[in-house]
């Protein structure tokens, strides 16, 4: 067993790393919402240039893009916490070995 102080700064450093993707793909979400309300916005204030034929169509096709981006979203969000996770499990695993390791020593 060797030494895992260097593995363990760049486990630390990628975590980190991770949690600011994290940070700003739910920023992300933020901008989708206020995205969604300025087009319905829009929709309500040009009122005058929707007709019964692109009304529905209009609308639906904003929902679309709105759940796609949303589901996009969450998968890379939930994929960033999986891979976070898993950092996470792996760091403790190096700091143990680590102990033993600079410990071995004084047993």
């Amino acid at each position: 067993m060797d030494c895992r102080c260097g593995d363990i700064r760049r486990c630390r450093t990628d975590i980190r790393r991770i949690r600011g993707a994290i940070i700003k793909m739910e920023g992300l979400r933020g901008i989708d919402s206020t995205i969604k309300s300025d087009l319905l916005g829009v929709a309500k204030d040009n009122f005058m240039y929707m007709t019964p034929y692109n009304i529905g169509s209009i609308t639906e096709t904003e929902i679309q893009m709105h759940k796609e981006i949303e589901m996009h979203t969450s998968n890379i969000i939930d994929r960033l916490r999986d891979e976070e996770e898993y950092l996470n499990d792996e760091l403790e695993d190096m700091i143990d070995e680590d102990y033993d390791y600079h410990h071995r020593d004084e047993d």
